[in-house]
């Protein structure tokens, strides 16, 4: 739950909680959102981005509270909140603090501090399969071969997928209507195969309520999403989706067509123009 329980109001931490609970607009729609307030969203429109953030500023009231400054105002946190995001570890982590203070202050990003970008080739989190998800895919290998066919995130996508949201297009290629995170919703191109065999096997047993309601923790599902992306992308190639626009990943010194990285991100519910994403996130999953 990422509301916060009533105490004192003169407590900072308290107070930062407050304004960040104001900002919480679970399942309205964040690209209207971003229309009406030039490209960005004053909003946090996911639970999960909720629960995130609002961990992030209550640790960092936890270490205000450390350093004397429990019950000081929130401009006067703010002054300190640069400090904290940069005693943090990892980028990632510096990022995530960075990114939740900016929505609980109401700022920019770099109007707290302003960090280097992350490198790809320095994350290591996600980057391989731990023995435990390749033990869950073992025993999980009709899922394994589902989410390579649809390329559904997690929980907050896979396990609301229910036998009404699949259907054809005239020349029979399947899709699946995807409630995706921050109120966005997707068709997502079903990929021809073992995996949209299942799937049309499990409509039959099951056509009323969730087909996949639980979904082991720790499974490999964004491998399993990348895997997808790149299927995705081969498909748009093969079927006339390419552009013949090229965009140069230079971190990896690698080239991809433009109309099919556009393919790719639709399908994957990041939209338009995404290509660093796309490229670095999960067509070179595993790879670089």
């Amino acid at each position: 739950d990422w509301r916060y329980p009533t105490m004192s109001k003169k407590n900072i931490r308290y107070q930062m909680c407050r304004e960040l609970e104001g900002k919480i607009r679970l399942g309205s729609n964040k690209r209207a959102a971003e229309r009406e307030n030039n490209g960005t969203s004053q909003y946090i429109h996911s639970a999960q981005t909720a629960r995130t953030y609002m961990q992030q500023t209550r640790q960092f009231g936890d270490w205000l509270r450390e350093r004397g400054m429990g019950y000081c105002s929130i401009d006067e946190a703010r002054q300190h909140a640069a400090d904290y995001v940069r005693e943090q570890k990892s980028s990632y982590s510096q990022h995530t603090a960075r990114s939740a203070l900016a929505k609980t202050f109401g700022c920019t990003g770099n109007d707290i501090c302003e960090l280097g970008k992350r490198e790809t080739s320095k994350i290591t989190r996600g980057r391989e399969v731990t023995e435990r998800q390749a033990g869950i895919e073992r025993q999980n290998p009709g899922l394994a071969e589902v989410c390579r066919s649809i390329g559904a995130r997690h929980n907050r996508e896979l396990v609301r997928i229910e036998a009404k949201d699949f259907h054809y297009d005239n020349d029979g290629n399947m899709y699946c209507h995807i409630k995706g995170k921050g109120g966005r919703v997707r068709d997502a191109l079903v990929m021809p195969g073992r995996g949209r065999d299942i799937i049309e096997a499990k409509i039959k047993e099951q056509p009323r309520g969730a087909l996949w309601p639980s979904v082991p923790s720790h499974a490999n599902v964004h491998g399993w999403r990348a895997d997808y992306a790149a299927r995705c992308y081969q498909y748009a190639l093969d079927n006339g989706k390419g552009s013949g626009n090229v965009y140069h990943a230079k971190n990896n010194n690698t080239t991809w067509d433009k109309g099919a990285l556009d393919f790719v991100s639709e399908n994957l519910g990041h939209g338009e123009g995404r290509y660093y994403t796309v490229v670095y996130n999960y067509l070179s999953y595993g790879k670089y």
